[in-house]
């Protein structure tokens, strides 16, 4: 403690080399005034295997920041379970989007070539396709479990925005009207717009209209609000029952897909709620309300 005293970057003999510009550049932070939070390696003894998270805060008296305060967090083991987890997403996603376009490929050959079984045929290349769609949907789960980053700034409004226009890209029948006040500050993380894209192009596709009709509003008032709005198949209860997060993770097997599971993980970490509801005209109403950020 007496060495860090006389001189305060003496720690940094213990940080991973490739980490210490990020430190150096978080103290400055400290000495300017402002709060840091970060992750970074130590302990050379170890090849620097451990990690720590610190959260640090200046403490100001007459306009001087006098000292330091914070803590640290050893959490080497999320990480290595982090890396874990994506060296396994990353084996699976190669097998199955290799695997499955060898039996797509073939399913069309025998659509094209077998008139007779081309019935059959269409399930296959049916449900490859699905299998490929729910492997990109894993893909964005684990993205927004494991990117490490906390709730930040953002405008709700150019999220749904930008939401509203990819899924308008992919299915340009559908009728989607948009209506955001100018702006919408809110926090999230940053899966957030993939999360609207999932809730609006969900709201699409479970529809047997010919013209489906979403309707999609973004509202400022104690809170963020976004609400999402179709004409149609009423949601499951056990798939509403993701949403709110009011189902069990044992009875996992019971949902029919993983982009509900998405909307809700991300809806979590941005410190928001969904709310279900089936609309007296037919469809449904799903809202979410994510805090309000001073502008």
């Amino acid at each position: 403690m007496e060495a860090i005293e006389a001189d305060p970057e003496a720690f940094l003999a213990a940080v991973h080399p490739d980490d210490r510009p990020a430190v150096t550049e978080a103290m400055d932070c400290l000495v300017d005034g402002q709060s840091v939070e970060m992750e970074y390696r130590v302990d050379a003894a170890t090849e620097y295997q451990h990690w720590v998270w610190v959260q640090a805060e200046p403490i100001i008296e007459a306009g001087d920041v006098v000292r330091i305060a914070g803590f640290a967090r050893d959490i080497t083991d999320r990480r290595r379970r982090e890396r874990q987890l994506a060296v396994m997403d990353t084996l699976l996603r190669h097998n199955v989007r290799n695997d499955m376009g060898v039996i797509i490929g073939n399913a069309e050959l025998i659509e094209e070539t077998a008139p007779e079984a081309a019935d059959r045929a269409a399930v296959i290349r049916r449900t490859g396709e699905n299998l490929l769609s729910s492997a990109e949907k894993q893909r964005g789960i684990i993205e927004a479990l494991t990117d490490g980053k906390s709730s930040g700034p953002l405008d709700l409004t150019a999220v749904v925005g930008a939401g509203v226009e990819t899924v308008r890209d992919r299915y340009p029948d559908a009728e989607l009207t948009l209506s955001t006040p100018e702006t919408a500050p809110t926090c999230g993380i940053n899966a957030l717009e993939a999360a609207v894209v999932e809730l609006i192009e969900n709201a699409v596709t479970h529809n047997t209209d010919d013209c489906p009709t979403v309707d999609v509003t973004v509202a400022v008032d104690d809170a963020v609000t976004l609400t999402v709005e179709d004409n149609g198949v009423a949601i499951p209860t056990m798939e509403a029952s993701v949403l709110t997060g009011d189902h069990e993770m044992d009875a996992l097997y019971h949902s029919s897909g993983l982009g509900f599971w998405l909307i809700y993980w991300v809806i979590e970490l941005s410190e928001g709620s969904i709310a279900v509801e089936t609309r007296e005209a037919g469809g449904n109403r799903i809202r979410v309300t994510l805090p309000k950020r001073d502008r």
